[in-house]
């Protein structure tokens, strides 16, 4: 998984929860955890470390090779993407946002449906058990950036990335400078 994948996934699934999780437990996937080291403290990925401080939550890999750190959570996320799939698999969109609404009414759906073994629904058991934990919501999301090291700044005053050129200071020319690239802006340092 891409680093801004899955670092948006984080972003967008506090905003579904409204809220943010005091603990993080992700898997050890190279996209989060950097190294894991016998003796020590795990290396967290740098944006990733900075995404979770920003929500506040503290970020605990799960154990290498310990299944029963992983939580069933791994298997309610299967079933309410197969049952989405399975509804809307005769449906044809011709918009992604379409697609993005038909998927949250079945995710409603999913979560509003009575349990088959106990009482309440999903939604209900989220509210009561978890929503007490969560913390507030930073008041601007974190924003996904992605940092290009060692640019040269050309005499014309500009930064090239990716088939676009970037203004900068005069000061900086024949300087070298670090980007910082988001969705919405470009930076150097």
């Amino acid at each position: 998984m891409r680093e801004d994948t899955w670092l948006r996934c984080h972003v967008h699934a506090f905003a579904y929860m409204g809220g943010s999780t005091p603990c993080i437990v992700p898997d050890n996937l190279r996209t989060g955890v950097r190294a894991h080291p016998r003796e020590g403290e795990v290396v967290l990925n740098g944006a990733y470390r900075e995404m979770a401080a920003r929500y506040g939550s503290a970020v605990m890999p799960a154990r290498v090779a310990t299944p029963r750190d992983k939580p069933s959570a791994e298997n309610e996320v299967r079933q309410a993407a197969l049952e989405a799939i399975a509804a809307l698999r005769d449906e044809v969109f011709t918009d992604f946002n379409q697609l993005k609404r038909a998927v949250a009414e079945k995710l409603e759906e999913h979560n509003s449906r009575p349990f088959s073994k106990r009482e309440g629904t999903r939604r209900e058991v989220s509210g009561e058990q978890e929503g007490p934990l969560l913390r507030p919501l930073p008041a601007a999301p974190y924003e996904v950036c992605e940092w290009v090291y060692g640019r040269k700044v050309q005499r014309d005053c500009h930064v090239a990335y990716k088939r676009n050129c970037y203004s900068v200071s005069r000061l900086a020319v024949g300087r070298t400078v670090d980007l910082r690239v988001t969705d919405a802006t470009a930076c150097y340092c």
